[in-house]
């Protein structure tokens, strides 16, 4: 059966980060949720339902989700759900080198950022302070 957001309080799933994931993925391809539930062969009311956080899909709709836009299950759902739903063949080891690796890009990302921001800041100050002088 699957689990609605109102029947979330025995879980350690998070329904709005899979969502978010799911929304993320279908925002690399730029299609609408008609187009990707037609390709993908999932029912639209369905998918809108996941991208929405109001219900879980079980293990096989997510696996063909992860399919269909060619990731990994632990690309789609976090691990927790992994350990919670004991998913059958999925190394929790590959997992964790997987968002290892994840995170290390996103914070070499972040870094750049703010690299770049404190540089312009730095230019507007030192801008401002040379017409003061």
């Amino acid at each position: 059966m699957a689990q609605t957001a109102e029947s979330k309080p025995d879980s350690i799933v998070d329904l709005e980060a899979i969502a978010k994931r799911l929304r993320r993925l279908r925002s690399r391809t730029a299609l609408s949720q008609r187009a990707t539930a037609k390709a993908s062969g999932i029912p639209l009311r369905t998918l809108q339902t996941w991208e929405e956080a109001k219900r879980q899909a079980g293990r096989k709709g997510y696996e063909r989700i992860a399919a269909y836009y060619s990731e990994t299950l632990g690309e789609v759902v976090p691990w927790e759900w992994i350990v919670f739903n004991r998913v059958p063949g999925v190394e929790l080891d590959q997992l964790r080198m997987e968002w290892s690796e994840q995170i290390r890009i996103e914070v070499a990302a972040m870094r750049e950022t703010l690299r770049a921001e404190i540089s312009s800041e730095l230019k507007a100050e030192m801008g401002t302070a040379g017409t003061a002088a």
